[in-house]
């Protein structure tokens, strides 16, 4: 009896966990409902184990319905391009192109930020790979793929994705690409404009 009280109790909380958490999403992402497009300023900084600084770039970023996300730094050497479910991924001006109808890690990534940008909708709670954390004013949302098999643990370009929202203001503070050996990448938003 006490055994099913205790396990009762832990789904009691982890449901309310869940709960508070969508929530919070929620709240974060409903200003985008009204929003048509968003810039920023982005800094780039680059964590790599072997070098000893980190290379830091410049540039802005550009948010647009219906789902079209550009950062770009380095004077356009370096960007992430969202348009649908075309991702474009330009390191040194050299493009790296996938679709997320076909690779699963981006799968995820093309949900969450669809549902950012259409204020909550789809639901993103869940999905398996999504963890939504508060802490502070600041909510993270993780994307931890799940490889089902070797060969597309090999094939993910990431181990963890990680976007900070600010939840008073709705802006994005960090977008964070952790590769599979460890290093990262970092790019920082600020001074957001909201038309």
């Amino acid at each position: 009896m006490k055994r099913i009280l205790y396990l009762s109790l832990v789904f009691i909380i982890l449901f309310a966990g869940q709960a508070t958490a969508q929530s919070d999403y929620q709240k974060t992402v409903a200003r985008y409902k009204n929003v048509k497009m968003v810039t920023a300023q982005v800094t780039k900084i680059v964590h790599k184990k072997a070098l000893d600084n980190e290379l830091v770039t410049k540039g802005g970023s550009f948010l647009v319905k219906p789902q079209v996300v550009s950062i770009s730094t380095n004077d356009g050497q370096d960007r992430l391009v969202m348009n649908g479910t075309k991702f474009t991924m330009t390191r040194s001006g050299r493009d790296h192109v996938t679709d997320s109808k076909k690779n699963k890690q981006f799968e995820t990534f093309h949900t969450v930020l669809n549902s950012i940008i259409s204020g909550g909708s789809p639901d993103i709670s869940s999905l398996p790979d999504v963890k939504v954390q508060k802490s502070g004013t600041s909510l993270s949302i993780t994307i931890t793929p799940i490889a089902t098999d070797k060969k597309s643990q090999r094939r993910m370009m990431f181990q963890r994705i990680v976007l900070v929202m600010d939840m008073k203001t709705s802006d994005f503070r960090l977008l964070r690409l952790v590769e599979r050996n460890g290093d990262y990448t970092d790019y920082e938003f600020t001074n957001h404009q909201y038309q």
